[in-house]
C-alpha cells in the first residue's frame, strides 16, 4: 500500500502550456515492492496503453498509460529515502520547492521561458518544466533570463550548493541533493539558445510570431 500520492510537475504547480492533458504523479511506498505494485496496477480497469519502464533513473519504478482523456506518467519512490542523498526523494519535493519560492506573478515568466525553448525545438527531455521554474526563481523574470542567455556565458543554478557533476553550458541541479543536472543541453543546443536570445532581444516581434507558429503546430493546425 502506498503512503502518499502527490502530483508533480506542471500538474502540481499549474505552470503548463495547454496543448495536451497530461498528469505527472509520484507514489511513495514504505517499503516499495515492485512485483506487488505492478500486479495491483495491472488489475485496474480503464488504463489504456499501459507500459512499465524496463529501466528507471532516480525512481524505483515508472509507468505510462492513458486514463480517459489524460496521459498519465506515474513514478514510485521508497519513503525511506533521504532527499539529501537520493534523487527520487528529491523529485518528490519539487512541487514544494516551487510553491515556496515562485511568486504568482512569475508564472507568466515560466510560460514565456517554456515557449522560448519550444520555439527552437528544445523540448522537455532536454530542459523540463521544473528546470525552467528554477531558472525563473533564480533570475527573477524572463527578461533577466533572456539577458543572461544572450551573453552566451554558462548558466549555473545550484540551489543545493552541493553539485559536483560534469560541467555543462547549462547546469540546473536537483535542488536538495545536487546529485545531477536537470538540464541536458549540449554545446550545439547552447549556441542555438544564445543566438535566439540575441535575435529576439533585437526583434521582440520575432518571439511573438514564432510562438504563434509553435502553438499552431502543437494544436495540430498545421
Amino acid at each position: 500500500n502506498y503512503s502518499t500520492f502527490k502530483y508533480i510537475g506542471s500538474s502540481a504547480t499549474g505552470n503548463f502550456l495547454r496543448w495536451r492533458k497530461d498528469l505527472d504523479a509520484v507514489l511513495k511506498f514504505n517499503p516499495f515492492i515492485k512485483e506487488e505494485f505492478r500486479s495491483k496496477i495491472q488489475r485496474i480497469h480503464n488504463l489504456r496503453l499501459l507500459k512499465f519502464k524496463d529501466q528507471t533513473y532516480a525512481i524505483e519504478d515508472k509507468l505510462d498509460c492513458f486514463f480517459e482523456d489524460f496521459e498519465v506518467n506515474l513514478g514510485c519512490i521508497d519513503a525511506r529515502r533521504d532527499p539529501l542523498y537520493h534523487l527520487g526523494a528529491d523529485i518528490y519535493l519539487h512541487p514544494d520547492f516551487v510553491r515556496a519560492r515562485l511568486a504568482p506573478e512569475q508564472r507568466n515568466d515560466v510560460l514565456l521561458t517554456k515557449m522560448f525553448f519550444r520555439n527552437i525545438g528544445i523540448k522537455g527531455g532536454k530542459i523540463g518544466g521544473f528546470a525552467i521554474e528554477q531558472l525563473i526563481i533564480y533570475f527573477g523574470n524572463f527578461e533577466a533570463l533572456l539577458i543572461k542567455l544572450s551573453e552566451g556565458t554558462p548558466v549555473h543554478v545550484d540551489f543545493s550548493g552541493r553539485y559536483s557533476g560534469p560541467l555543462s553550458p547549462i547546469i540546473i541541479s536537483y535542488p536538495y541533493s545536487g546529485l545531477d543536472n536537470l538540464a541536458k543541453i549540449d554545446p550545439s543546443d547552447f549556441e542555438l539558445i544564445h543566438s535566439y536570445a540575441q535575435r529576439i532581444q533585437v526583434s521582440p516581434e520575432l518571439f511573438l510570431d514564432d510562438s504563434f507558429k509553435t502553438a499552431d503546430i502543437y494544436e495540430g493546425k498545421v
